[in-house]
């Protein structure tokens, strides 16, 4: 007559961190060991999502991001692990948020940067493809998501461009400035913004 083991479950050390693009396809591990073999239980952010050995998760999408946990368990207890799913978002210029306007009385212009994106984006304001310096006349906002360029000379002419950056990828609001006649009294804003995944 046999004996029969009886051995609690152990998940063998799973990844406790995963970063993922959204449209990718992820899998997220979980080997156990134990006697008799244990059952698979997935709960994502306490909810449960499925009972496979690894779960996929296919086409991700920001909704994805957030704690999933994998609890094994047999006739001799449990054992569960928890992986953080990351979702990386692209940056994106939220149109038609980003437009321009110029105070005619005090000529100054304000230039918007609007966007979002997970995580965060960083920005960077450049003229002319050249960094931006701040100074009295040339002011950040809200972070950088505002330019504001003040008494606005014939020289501030050309192609004002934001670019935001995150682990996803870079989106960039180009912005031409145009000064009708020698002495400023009419500014002539053109935007366009693009998307460029995982560039930098």
């Amino acid at each position: 007559m046999g004996l029969w083991h009886l051995a609690k479950p152990k998940i063998q050390a799973p990844p406790t961190s995963l970063r993922a693009r959204i449209g990718q396809t992820v899998v997220l591990p979980c080997v156990v060991q134990g006697e008799p073999t244990p059952e698979h239980s997935w709960f994502h952010n306490g909810r449960p999502v499925g009972n496979e050995r690894s779960l996929r998760i296919p086409a991700i999408r920001h909704s994805d991001n957030g704690t999933y946990t994998c609890v094994a368990s047999n006739s001799a207890g449990e054992d569960h692990a928890d992986i953080a799913l990351h979702v990386l978002g692209a940056c994106s210029c939220m149109l038609p948020g980003c437009r321009a306007s110029m105070q005619a009385s005090t000529r100054t212009a304000v230039l918007p940067c609007d966007v979002e994106g997970s995580p965060p984006p960083s920005l960077t304001w450049l003229k002319d493809s050249q960094p931006l310096v701040s100074s009295s006349l040339l002011m950040y906002v809200q972070g950088g998501r505002m330019l504001r360029l003040g008494a606005v000379r014939t020289e501030d002419a050309g192609t004002y461009t934001c670019r935001a950056k995150n682990p996803a990828g870079t989106a960039h609001s180009h912005y031409t400035l145009s000064i009708l006649g020698k002495v400023v009294q009419e500014v002539k804003f053109n935007v366009s913004s693009g998307l460029v995944l995982g560039s930098s």
